[in-house]
């Protein structure tokens, strides 16, 4: 009776670690490496919500030409960073300060 439990949760424990390596692979599969060393010679491209800000604002037959202005980092100022942080990930910045 105990056998069969013991060989009942082995299997269980691996059948969940196996999902788990599974899904670890495919979350790291899904980065998009190939694309991050781009972004040093380009500017990335228009996100969602910023062509949806254009469409509200502008009359139709018109066109826009979005300008980017890099900063260094050293040049932004720390409550800039974590506010940037916290919109992208409220998890991370609590374990940060």
């Amino acid at each position: 009776m105990i056998v069969g439990f013991i060989r009942y949760m082995i299997r269980g424990s691996l059948i969940l670690l196996l999902l788990g390596l599974g899904y670890l692979a495919y979350e790291i599969w899904s980065i998009p490496f190939n694309t991050i060393p781009l972004l040093q010679d380009e500017n990335p491209g228009m996100t969602t919500f910023m062509q949806q800000q254009i469409r509200e604002r502008l009359p139709k037959n018109h066109h826009i030409q979005v300008f980017r202005q890099w900063t260094p980092l050293s040049e932004v100022s720390a409550p800039t960073l974590n506010a940037i942080i916290a919109a992208k990930d409220a998890i991370f910045l609590p374990t940060r300060i």
